[in-house]
């Protein structure tokens, strides 16, 4: 069984965690500020699910996440740059990849977002923080790739509300990736 870790409980985290779940063929490692709270306890409750606590108030506490990443084949990132705002997203996207790698996770999935800034030339006008935010640590991951390890960009929230086809457009038999 192959061990996973999904930061966070929001939307697009507990459709991925519900339909890994389903499959029966994952482990699946839930970090989560509160163990207690009603919706870590509902998810607590899947099959295969263990709950990890973050120890952070606020963002991320590296070694807590690296913990998790130690023992986990993959890892979804999806962080809440609502929550987090822009500058911290953009600093814990790029900190959470530099944590999986460090602990030798042998697949990310990032959830990001299209980069409008540079599609558009940086028009002011057009600015969203939240997109310029996941679209900068994309590339940064990217370009940070020295491994050459299998990367996955989720960057459409159609892709993990369809949670049902998510299993199959990302992972192979093997469970490498498929893009």
């Amino acid at each position: 069984m192959k061990t996973g870790l999904v930061l966070g409980i929001g939307r697009q985290s507990e459709a991925v965690i519900r339909q890994l779940s389903s499959t029966n063929e994952y482990h699946i490692l839930v970090l989560t500020r509160n163990k207690t709270s009603p919706k870590a306890v509902k998810i607590g409750q899947l099959p295969n699910v263990e709950l990890v606590v973050n120890k952070a108030s606020h963002g991320y506490h590296g070694p807590s996440v690296e913990a998790a990443a130690s023992r986990s084949d993959f890892i979804f990132v999806n962080t809440d740059g609502f929550e987090l705002g822009e500058q911290a997203d953009t600093y814990w996207g790029i900190r959470l990849f530099e944590l999986a790698s460090k602990s030798n996770v042998k697949h990310l999935i990032y959830s990001g977002l299209d980069y409008i800034g540079k599609e558009s030339h940086f028009d002011p006008t057009l600015y969203v923080g939240h997109y310029e935010g996941k679209a900068r640590v994309q590339g940064k991951i990217f370009y940070l790739n020295i491994r050459k390890w299998p990367l996955t960009f989720a960057q459409s929230i159609c892709t993990l509300k369809k949670s049902h086809q998510w299993h199959g457009l990302l992972f192979a038999r093997d469970h490498t990736s498929k893009t």
